[in-house]
């Protein structure tokens, strides 16, 4: 599913991701049956590398613990180093690849 179709889903919820005053990134759950997934998360550039996306993931993992929601996925892309070592910290798997293309500009004459 595109992201722009996805935000037309009944499924997904935006949210933003605060600290205090400041909305330091934003995040977009999928809640299907018993499973949530995890899709456009990004701490925002002024606030990367304090520990934010870890402290964001690991308190939406506690509070899934308990509830009837038991499976969580995160999809991100294959180059995004910083966000795949995080998760694979906690002990998320890769489940599958995906592919993507980009169309080269084609002249029609």
């Amino acid at each position: 599913m595109f992201p722009q179709e996805r935000l037309f889903s009944k499924t997904i919820i935006p949210y933003n991701i605060c600290l205090g005053n400041d909305i330091v990134g934003k995040v977009c759950l999928v809640f299907l049956g018993e499973t949530i997934g995890i899709y456009d998360f990004e701490i925002y550039p002024p606030f990367r590398n304090m520990g934010y996306a870890k402290q964001f993931l690991l308190l939406l993992l506690d509070r899934n613990k308990n509830s009837e929601k038991q499976k969580v996925f995160i999809q991100t892309w294959r180059e995004n180093i910083s966000a795949n070592t995080l998760y694979l910290s906690q002990a998320f798997k890769v489940f599958d690849n995906y592919y993507y293309f980009k169309l080269k500009k084609i002249l029609i004459c």
